[in-house]
């Protein structure tokens, strides 16, 4: 019956991982150095998009524990596609409009910081000043 056939369907797709699959995760989780550069590197992107946006009247930006994104609200945003859109047009950065994450991320916009500082700093320069522009805030 169709509860056999789905039985089927999980123990080929969950259990019978490719050999080469395992030995790529055995592999990723001895690398322990990797993680802990990455980790230090998103979190000075972390610690550079904060102080950018620190003071930005109308934002609302709280720095996520982990990750390498995180999302600012924007008090009063209706059209985070369109802010979007404007940010990378005329100010040349780019930005995911929260509401590409759902109806709760509406009035928000997605930042990520898994970049290098300097372009992360040059990223969150163009955003802090296109977004007093757009939005005529201080």
């Amino acid at each position: 019956g169709v509860r056999d056939e789905l039985a089927d369907l999980v123990e080929v797709t969950h259990s019978g991982v490719a050999p080469f699959t395992q030995r790529a995760g055995l592999a990723a989780i001895a690398d322990t150095e990797s993680v802990a550069r990455f980790r230090e590197h998103c979190a000075a992107g972390r610690t550079l998009a904060g102080q950018a946006l620190a003071g930005v009247n109308g934002l609302r930006y709280t720095a996520p524990p982990g990750a390498f994104y995180a999302f600012v609200g924007i008090d009063g945003l209706t059209d985070s596609v369109g802010l979007a859109l404007r940010l990378v047009e005329a100010h040349k950065v780019a930005v995911a409009p929260g509401a590409a994450f759902g109806d709760a991320g509406e009035g928000s916009l997605r930042i990520c910081f898994a970049q290098s500082a300097d372009r992360i700093g040059r990223a969150m320069e163009r955003l802090r000043s296109g977004l007093r522009a757009e939005l005529g805030v201080g």
